[in-house]
């Protein structure tokens, strides 16, 4: 039996002046075997998305979520104009102060002054 023989459904959408629907069936099945009636193929993914997912349950499961961790992630570059960050300080060679910090003296031996 070939995979893309599993799990497969019916899903129609239509969109009117001022509404949209999206319909699915519930049947979660192999060919004339059915394992659930119940089965969630239509998913909300915010506020104004839905999205209807036919084919493979887990694939159908593994792309909803998917979504909804995109859609729900803030933009990585924020709005608005961008601003050059300030430039490192960097030490001089005539500073006197140590650049990074000294190690500790170890067990065992004897520091000089």
């Amino acid at each position: 039996m070939q995979i893309h023989t599993y799990n497969g459904s019916a899903i129609v959408a239509m969109a009117g002046k001022d509404c949209v629907a999206i319909g699915s069936d519930l049947r979660l099945g192999v060919q004339f075997q059915t394992l659930a009636t119940d089965y969630q193929k239509v998913f909300q993914i915010n506020d104004k998305l839905f999205v209807g997912l036919a084919g493979l349950g887990t694939d159908a499961q593994t792309l909803s979520q998917l979504f909804k961790f995109r859609c729900g992630a803030p933009p990585l570059d924020p709005p608005g104009p961008r601003r050059p960050a300030p430039p490192v300080p960097r030490p001089h060679a005539s500073d006197p102060r140590p650049t990074a910090p000294e190690d500790p003296p170890r067990a065992g031996t004897t520091c000089t002054s």
